[in-house]
């Protein structure tokens, strides 16, 4: 239902249920229904009026739980020749889209948020893109901006949930400004990552240091829940090793085509005792794969 546009939610909600169906609507029930996505050919077209009209419904607000941020069409609408971004001149030009900004700030207006997920394209500005629709780092550092200071905003508020988890979808492979990290990450817990490079197919050399030396540090005390993804990453050109970071609560550990070369590079998986979910697609040798399943009979 996350693919559903908010114009149709809009709708529904307005035109299916009486006042009095929307004040019974049930949390659990809604929860599924939403994610509502904020990009839409319709939502960009008209101001993104079709998504402040959702949230007009007091019991929508109140039930919504996770939101989806998505700052260009998925791969599969332009497969499909759905050309539904028009992203304004002045987006591009001076990161100035006052009506984005709008959207955005709404997530403020959700008292019970717990989830937020960033969506951004995954073509970076690069020549090696020339072909497709690439989404420029200043402007991917205007949303991220946008939305830790509706976060920040959010939190000055009283009666309102914590938002605990955050979903980082095709992040550009560079480290996050220094002035973002603090409202964007500062209660979060579960962490999702999944980066898109600049150049095709190979990491940039600053990734793999900024993730284990200078962002996974501040969070490991309180994360419960960590998602690495990349393409073919964490060894050439830099090897990314978390073995001086301690995980104490780190319950479900995911990694995504994660190159493991040495030994000593996968002690750092196994470490957290909290440990109950790991899930790979790494690219490892054969010993890697014996030391696991020894360490997890030992574990039981």
């Amino acid at each position: 239902m996350d693919h559903l546009p908010n114009e149709i939610l809009s709708h529904i909600f307005s035109y299916l249920l009486n006042e009095r169906e929307k004040h019974r609507l049930r949390d659990d029930w809604i929860d599924q229904i939403l994610p509502v996505r904020l990009q839409s050919g319709d939502t960009i077209e008209g101001d993104f009026d079709s998504w402040h009209h959702l949230l007009e419904t007091d019991s929508i607000r109140i039930a919504v739980r996770r939101v989806a941020i998505e700052t260009a069409p998925r791969d599969c609408e332009l497969e499909d020749g759905n050309d539904i971004l028009s992203w304004p001149d002045s987006w591009l030009d001076y990161c100035d889209w006052p009506e984005f900004a709008s959207a955005i700030s709404r997530i403020c207006d959700m008292p019970n948020l717990n989830s937020l997920t960033l969506r951004f394209s995954m073509f970076c500005l690069s020549e090696d893109y020339r072909e497709v629709l690439q989404e420029p780092p200043e402007t991917r550092a205007r949303v991220l901006k946008l939305v830790s200071e509706a976060l920040r905003d959010r939190g000055s508020r009283p009666e309102t949930s914590t938002v605990r988890e955050l979903v980082l979808s095709n992040l550009e492979d560079t480290p996050l400004p220094k002035d973002l990290t603090y409202n964007l990450l500062r209660s979060i817990d579960r962490l999702h990552m999944c980066f898109t490079y600049a150049y095709e197919d190979r990491e940039s050399s600053v990734l793999s240091p900024y993730i284990q030396k200078t962002l996974l540090p501040s969070l490991v005390e309180r994360l419960v829940e960590l998602t690495l993804a990349g393409w073919l990453w964490g060894a050439i050109p830099v090897e990314f090793n978390g073995k001086c970071l301690s995980f104490p609560r780190l319950k479900r550990l995911k990694l995504d085509h994660y190159i493991i070369l040495r030994q000593d590079q996968f002690d750092w998986v196994l470490e957290p005792p909290s440990l109950i979910d790991l899930l790979t697609t790494c690219q490892e040798p054969q010993w890697v794969c014996t030391r696991v399943l020894k360490q997890l009979i030992d574990r039981h």
